[in-house]
Parts: structure tokens; C-alpha cells; sequence
């Protein structure tokens, strides 16, 4: 494991792997990034909550 700067000051819940170096994280209160880099940058998604 290695630790990776955060986007998200908040509690996460889990990370989900894509295709590729892209991967799904999602925390507290519906919070949802993306990223496309292998956690290197993140990019938040609006969902709605």
C-alpha cells in the first residue's frame, strides 16, 4: 500500500477499481471521485446529495 494525498478531508467508505489506472472513491454524505491516473489526481463527482 501507499498513501496518496487525498482530494476529501472526510471519511471514505471504500474504492472500486475501472479499467485501467481509473478507480471509484466514495466517502461520507454521498462525497464520489474519479480518477483516471492511478490516484494521482482526483476529479469529484456531483451526485445529487
Amino acid at each position: 500500500w501507499t498513501t496518496l494525498p487525498s482530494p476529501y478531508e472526510g471519511s471514505f467508505f471504500g474504492t472500486l477499481p475501472l479499467e485501467g489506472d481509473s478507480l471509484l472513491l466514495f466517502g461520507l454524505r454521498g462525497h464520489l471521485f474519479r480518477s483516471d491516473d492511478a490516484g494521482e489526481s482526483w476529479e469529484e463527482i456531483p451526485t445529487g446529495t
